[in-house]
């Protein structure tokens, strides 16, 4: 596990926390405790100035993105309900955050001269929709609804986010990713 901590997450936890019997929730605790929240640099992506080639995963999803491109059999749809009060500006920056980490999150596909081609935008050109529920069932029904229209790959990316509110403390935050930068690893991840 302390391999695992450094090589992944470049984290350097002592060696004493590993051998005081802990849990592992005690244990993760100990780490941020003991300065175990460390900046991780990004993943370095290529600037949006270059078109990448896509993998040829990619490549069979995108050809059947081009034949289909208003069908949401490849949207991955992944919803959080959150409660408690909630820090917008601290949700927004977590999910820059990740798409900083994760260029992927923030590609857009296209074709070229070349063939069909990634770029990928600025990790703060986060559109994060948000609604505020006025009604019983109206989350469940526009979490649906929202989960099954199709992303436009070459103008929105390939994900979207947005909040549900139900009150102050109720809230649900909606992605929904294209299987073209998302699989069922991914998704457990996220």
């Amino acid at each position: 596990l302390k391999n695992r901590l450094q090589t992944e997450l470049q984290l350097q936890p002592p060696v004493a926390l590993f051998l005081q019997g802990r849990s592992l929730r005690e244990l993760a605790e100990a780490i941020l405790e003991a300065g175990g929240e460390q900046q991780v640099a990004p993943v370095a992506a290529e600037s949006n100035a270059a078109a990448l080639p896509l993998s040829a995963s990619q490549s069979r999803f995108w050809s059947m993105y081009r034949l289909y491109p208003e069908n949401p059999g490849y949207n991955v749809p992944i919803a959080v309900h959150l409660s408690g009060p909630l820090d917008w500006p601290r949700l927004r920056a977590a999910l820059i955050r990740l798409r900083e980490r994760h260029p992927i999150l923030r590609a857009r596909f296209q074709e070229t001269s070349h063939g069909p081609a990634q770029r990928f935008d600025s990790p703060a050109d986060l559109a994060l929709e948000e609604f505020v529920l006025r009604e019983a069932g109206e989350g469940e029904a526009l979490l649906r609804e929202e989960s099954a229209r199709p992303l436009n790959l070459q103008s929105d990316g390939a994900m979207r986010a947005m909040l549900l509110r139900a009150g102050e403390t109720d809230h649900t935050l909606l992605l929904v990713l294209h299987h073209i930068v998302c699989d069922y690893r991914t998704a457990q991840i996220l």
